[in-house]
Parts: C-alpha cells; sequence; structure tokens
C-alpha cells in the first residue's frame, strides 16, 4: 500500500511503500529515458539511503556503459548467435534499487532477447561489480 510522499530537488516525487520498506520513484537520465528508482527505508521517515544516493547516481551513470558491456559478453555466452554489439545495443537500464548499505541493483530491459526474464547486475558501495543474474 502505498503510503506518504516526497519530493524529492534531486530524484523528484518518491512514494512510500509500505509492503515493500521502500521509497519508489522514477528519475530521468535524459529527456528520452526515465528509470524506475527504489531506496530502502525502515519507515516513511527513512530517508538516509534517498540521501546516500544522490552522491553515488552519477558514478553508476558514468560507468553504466561499462556494466552494460560486461553484461552484454556474460549473455553472449548463453545466447546462441547473438554477438556483444548487438546485445549491448539492446539493454538501458530499466530500474536501479539502492539499498541502505549503499550497495546497488541495477535491472536492464533486454530488449525481448529472454522473454519475461530479468537481467540484474549487483554493484557495491564502491562501485565493483559483484553479481550477474538472468531471473525468471
Amino acid at each position: 500500500m502505498a503510503g506518504k510522499t516526497y519530493q524529492d530537488s534531486y530524484f523528484g516525487s518518491l512514494v512510500y511503500d509500505e509492503k515493500m520498506l521502500a521509497w519508489i520513484g522514477e528519475f530521468s537520465i535524459d529527456r528520452w529515458h526515465k528509470i524506475a528508482v527504489e531506496f530502502d527505508g525502515e519507515d516513511e521517515n527513512d530517508l538516509e539511503t534517498v540521501e546516500k544516493s544522490k552522491l553515488s547516481i552519477n558514478k553508476i551513470l558514468e560507468r553504466e556503459n561499462e556494466f552494460r558491456l560486461n553484461s552484454a559478453t556474460q549473455l553472449s555466452d548463453s545466447k546462441d548467435g547473438k554477438s556483444i554489439e548487438n546485445l549491448y545495443s539492446k539493454l538501458s537500464i530499466k530500474s536501479i534499487c539502492f539499498s541502505d548499505d549503499e550497495s546497488v541493483a541495477i535491472e536492464y530491459d533486454n530488449g525481448d532477447l529472454f522473454s519475461k526474464k530479468s537481467i540484474i547486475i549487483s554493484v557495491d558501495r564502491d562501485g565493483n561489480l559483484e553479481d550477474f543474474d538472468v531471473l525468471d
């Protein structure tokens, strides 16, 4: 159930989801591309993760091409006949989930390369790629 709303100067309008224990919103990374954002929060008064994330979002976006290339490289091993370049061109950020430990999960839209599956990478607080998953 949606709860309190918060207007953030950087991320815009956020709504607290009491079931997910998270602030949910949408963020424009350019004028054509909006992504879903989610920030851990123990309750609707917990905005600490939102504030911490302002420092890391630009670092994430600066390295997004590197993360996408890494994902395309790993996907090319499991997707017969698809080149890394083709896979790379199909991937775009769908959502970013910011955790209270300052790690991040980035979900990619895969352009229907893997129907109904999510491509998710995990990045630690220092910007190091920790994990890569293709989930149902």
